[in-house]
């Protein structure tokens, strides 16, 4: 059994972007999606989950951005950190982002071009005594090349990078 726990529309009322909590037998799935209202279609639809988790996996946020071809969620989180707290998707239903972040996230947001996320969390998980928190702003796809602030005709522009030999992951 579930409900629908958060909403949330493009700009122009096209698409619509939705998570919803599952919690029977337990609070360990969510379940998110987006929906083209135009063509009352299902674009796709994605399941989180955690069975066994001593915490309560609970949606808490979704947003999408204005051209409703990118989202991003957020989640409780769970004990066996199977899921992501912050996570975003693309129109094609293609989880771009995952976030693992210290403790429960209770909000996120996008921005109106839906390359930027934000999202914010409790130091620690809804369910455990604490304070404390964070905000974590992330990409929400891989980009090669990002450019912060205002550039001017006639700028000069100095690009630092770093080459990263291939190397395993830990």
């Amino acid at each position: 059994s579930g409900f629908v726990s958060r909403l949330d529309l493009d700009a122009d009322g096209n698409r619509l972007a939705y998570i919803n909590q599952q919690y029977s037998p337990a609070y360990d799935r969510v379940d998110v999606g987006m929906i083209d209202l135009d063509s009352n279609t299902l674009m796709w639809t994605d399941t989180l989950s955690a069975p066994g988790t001593s915490d309560q996996l609970s949606a808490s946020g979704i947003e999408i951005d204005n051209d409703g071809e990118r989202m991003v969620g957020c989640t409780w989180g769970d004990s066996l950190n199977a899921t992501p707290e912050a996570f975003a998707y693309d129109d094609a239903g293609n989880m771009t982002a995952s976030i693992d972040l210290p403790g429960s996230a209770f909000g996120v947001a996008i921005g109106p071009d839906g390359e930027v996320g934000a999202a914010g969390c409790k130091g620690v998980h809804a369910n455990t005594w604490g304070n404390g928190g964070a905000i974590t702003c992330f990409d929400t796809f891989d980009q090669n090349f990002h450019l912060d602030g205002v550039t001017r005709l006639g700028d000069t522009v100095s690009l630092m990078y770093l080459v990263v030999p291939n190397s395993a992951t830990m």
